[in-house]
């Protein structure tokens, strides 16, 4: 059974009108009253940035599976957005146009 009360002086005192028997052996737990953490911040998928880290890889996202399964490296479309190992925006040339 569950029997509630609180902490004053030291003293576990119950709820008016809980009765125990001498001798009887209890086991206290202590209620928080803190509000529970949001489900988001629960969630490891929310925590996923958190593990994130600077690889250096500039094109890590374009040739994931050259990385990891070494298969060839595609070719980044041409205009592409990057960005250098100090943050810095650079673009991929387009191709050259051919004149006749």
């Amino acid at each position: 059974m569950v029997y509630r009360g609180r902490v004053k002086n030291g003293e576990i005192v119950l709820d008016p009108g809980v009765r125990l028997p001498d001798e009887a052996e209890v086991r206290i737990e202590l209620e928080t009253t803190e509000r529970p953490a949001s489900q988001r911040d629960q969630d490891p998928l929310f925590q996923m940035a958190d593990l994130a880290v600077e690889t250096g890889i500039s094109d890590l996202a374009t040739n994931i599976d050259h990385y990891l399964y070494g298969h060839p490296k595609s070719e980044m479309p041409s205009n592409t957005v990057v960005l250098d190992r100090n943050g810095w925006r650079c673009y991929t040339p387009p191709p050259t146009a051919v004149r006749c």
